[in-house]
């Protein structure tokens, strides 16, 4: 088997997190939370959840344990998150709905869809949608994850990776310096111009939750 088909089989660990650059050109596997035959099956067994993860992902050698060992658990604890919103369980959506929307500001629990369905409303006030559906705390944006995390070192590290995925790719809209941003400083994207330089730094989104 060549090595570009072996990596088919692995899970790609920033797709585990939600924010692969690379989506559907990446050369591993994005399929691990889509394909019931790939799911991670859980097991009250720790160390069965986490050799399970390990049959799909690289060996857990060295530091990269540690990682892949907190990761089999995020996967884990997932399992029976359900959505406030439609009230279905998250990692049992199909395709790219099986995906949390994480709210920086609070605990409470949304699918992808959902919460951007919230936030994106045209008969919901703009100062009521920008808040979390039950508790009403405001977040700047919502941040897709295929696990759930419910601690401040988790979402902490996941909103640094987020921001970092994100920064990496160039702002459409600016374009170069060619185009304007509605965003302007409270876009996520690099605002890189045609000469190289950054013209505007990114801080954080409000409208456009990827």
């Amino acid at each position: 088997m060549t090595s570009s088909r072996q990596n088919l089989h692995k899970i790609c660990r920033y797709r585990l997190r939600g924010n692969c650059r690379f989506d559907d050109l990446c050369r591993y596997s994005h399929d691990v939370l889509q394909n019931d035959n790939l799911r991670p099956q859980i097991s009250n067994n720790a160390d069965e959840v986490v050799g399970h993860a390990n049959r799909y992902s690289r060996p857990m050698t060295g530091a990269n344990a540690t990682e892949e060992m907190k990761l089999s658990f995020a996967i884990a604890k997932s399992q029976d998150k359900m959505c406030g919103i439609c009230l279905e369980t998250v990692v049992k959506k199909r395709g790219r709905e099986c995906r949390f929307g994480i709210l920086p500001k609070c605990k409470h629990i949304f699918c992808l869809t959902c919460i951007r369905r919230w936030r994106q409303a045209e008969y919901i006030e703009d100062n009521v949608k920008r808040g979390c559906p039950e508790c009403r705390v405001f977040s700047e944006f919502v941040c897709p994850s295929a696990y759930w995390v419910d601690t401040k070192e988790e979402k902490d590290k996941l909103l640094s990776e987020y921001r970092a995925a994100m920064g990496a790719k160039d702002c459409k809209y600016f374009n170069g310096g060619l185009g304007k941003c509605p965003f302007g400083t409270n876009c996520f994207y690099n605002h890189r111009s045609l000469a190289g330089d950054n013209r505007i730094q990114r801080h954080s989104m409000e409208d456009d939750d990827f």
